[in-house]
């Protein structure tokens, strides 16, 4: 579930509450009745999410997630995950910050941020008109989102597995690259 949470940056209560029957390809609806605001919200699923997703064991159940339900039982998670990185006062809320705060990084405009969200942005007249869904700049948004996450993994494994060649070896990857290339040192520059 936590994985479909951070590819996604819906709100706990949605992502709990997902069920089979609202995804779609690439795109999961949330039903209006479902939704802080009310609205009928479509998600864009990366390829990562559906990956997450078809890892999830179908059971008779219609959602997705069995047995996660309530705001506290997913703060709790949510708190836990977040341990230490940042403080907030509702940390349940941390989750968003952070791929709210990863959109923009990558360049994602603060309007297409809320759309992906599900928040409400500009004059309150021109959203009563506005009946465009965003689609495509959700897709877009998060699929930077996506890319960002897979660099930060990669990072994170090169760091990992730099660490485990320190240790087995007493050399840096670095080192152990120009070893296995038939050299013992990188040239001099």
């Amino acid at each position: 579930m936590s994985a479909t949470w951070v590819m996604t940056g819906q709100r706990p209560t949605e992502i709990s509450g997902m069920e089979w029957a609202k995804l779609d390809g690439h795109w999961w609806t949330i039903p209006g009745r479902r939704t802080k605001n009310g609205r009928e919200h479509r998600v864009y699923l990366t390829q990562t999410a559906l990956d997450a997703l078809q890892d999830v064991p179908r059971t008779s159940d219609s959602h997705v997630f069995v047995g996660w339900r309530g705001k506290r039982q997913l703060a709790a998670v949510n708190a836990e995950v977040f341990a230490g990185v940042r403080r907030r006062e509702k940390p349940r809320h941390a989750l968003r910050d952070t791929v709210a705060t990863g959109l923009a990084a990558a360049g994602v405009a603060v309007e297409d941020i809320t759309k992906v969200l599900n928040h409400t942005y500009g004059p309150r007249v021109t959203q009563g008109y506005d009946a465009y869904g965003y689609d495509k700049e959700k897709r877009l948004a998060l699929m930077k989102w996506e890319r960002s996450l897979r660099a930060i993994v990669e990072r994170e494994s090169q760091r990992r597995n730099e660490s485990r060649a320190t240790r087995k070896w007493g050399v840096t990857s670095r080192h152990r690259f120009w070893e296995l290339a038939g050299t013992a040192h990188p040239p001099d520059q």
